[in-house]
């Protein structure tokens, strides 16, 4: 994580993450409730493939993709 003083430094040249852990601490903190709290509950849903509404289909590294933590699981498909 980065932290950057905007009002004076508006080009973020000057990190001061390192400086200030206790800051960058609460904002993760802040930031992970926040992340709990919207992604609570959901779940991933199945991509339809074959199906000739949505030909072509195209799958995207970032797009849908399921995570055991940190771990990428791949795609839920079903083909049709």
């Amino acid at each position: 994580m980065e932290l950057y003083q905007i009002n004076k430094d508006p080009r973020e040249q000057s990190n001061l993450a390192r400086k200030q852990p206790d800051i960058v601490q609460r904002m993760r903190q802040l930031y992970d409730d926040w992340f709990q709290d919207v992604t609570d509950g959901w779940k991933v849903g199945i991509i339809h493939i074959g199906n000739d509404i949505e030909n072509p289909i195209r799958l995207c590294r970032y797009q849908d993709s399921e995570y055991d933590n940190v771990f990428p699981l791949g795609w839920r498909v079903r083909i049709e």
